[in-house]
């Protein structure tokens, strides 16, 4: 009868690990469709299941979670001890399932992004190289900035004398045109980086500035920014200096921008520069 009772906790725990394991096993078939045709058909067309790094990975989790709590139960009866390494070993498994998966479907979706922007970043190069004439390239580049980034607008200004001033924007009449002098805070921000370096210009707190905004102009230029509409900049270099730069303006679907939108905007602030130089000749 003692013995009976020795082996008691591992008979509770037993039924709690299938428990998970059936848990598990329902999570992962309650988003599919499974039926015996189609079965049948990944049976007949899909290559033999091997073990791949997941169940590797896993396995060796659930060994070594299982070792661990063999060891750190010493003092406890012989039943009590392999109930906690059971318990444990199917804890570890799932939890290790469920990272890998995580983890892996997190790295094909930024690889589907990536080849998502890449195929615009694509598109909009070839549509900007359909630009033959110089005074088009503007409203152009605007236009299709605008609609491949989806944001509600993008401007040009263009360096005349000692100032810079709006030469297009889209959607026409989007936001302030007033000119840039060259000695403002944010045409000398735009100077110091180099082509395709996206500046932002606000802050993700409310009523705070960016740390280049400063000094006795730092209120006039923050006035600026929100009256123009734009989040960030775009410098164009003509050489070693500052001869042009967008205005952009915040994504229609109200996400901030990410590391896939600043590639972007690099790749296609260096194809509006070698257009524009190109033209110039």
């Amino acid at each position: 009868m003692n013995g009976w009772i020795e082996w008691l906790p591992l008979w509770l725990w037993l039924p709690a690990a299938a428990l998970f394991l059936l848990l598990g096993l329902a999570a992962w078939l309650a988003p599919r469709d499974v039926h015996l045709r189609l079965r049948a058909r990944w049976r007949r067309l899909a290559p033999p299941v091997r073990p791949g790094l997941r169940h590797v990975f896993s396995a060796g989790l659930t060994l070594l979670t299982a070792f661990l709590l063999f060891l750190l139960s010493d003092g406890e009866t012989q039943p009590v001890r392999l109930a906690a390494a059971a318990a444990g070993g199917v804890t570890a498994w799932l939890v290790a399932d469920f990272a890998w998966r995580s983890a892996r479907d997190a790295a094909r979706r930024r690889a589907a992004l990536s080849r998502e922007w890449a195929a615009r970043s694509a598109a909009a190069r070839a549509r900007l190289a359909e630009t033959t004439e110089e005074p088009l390239l503007a409203e152009a580049a605007c236009r299709i900035l605008c609609e491949t980034l989806r944001c509600a607008s993008a401007a040009l200004f263009v360096e005349e004398g000692s100032e810079f001033r709006r030469r297009a924007i889209f959607p026409p009449d989007a936001g302030s045109g007033d000119p840039w002098p060259a000695s403002s805070l944010l045409v000398q921000e735009l100077s110091r980086l180099s082509t395709g370096t996206a500046l932002l210009l606000t802050d993700p707190r409310p009523g705070a500035a960016r740390p280049w905004i400063s000094g006795a102009e730092a209120a006039s230029v923050q006035a600026r920014i929100e009256a123009s509409g734009a989040v960030l900049a775009l410098p164009l270099h003509g050489g070693a200096q500052l001869d042009a730069y967008f205005l952009v303006g915040p994504l229609e679907d109200g996400q901030p921008y990410g590391p896939a939108h600043f590639a972007f905007l690099e790749e296609y602030a260096c194809a509006v520069a070698l257009l524009r130089e190109s033209l110039a000749r």
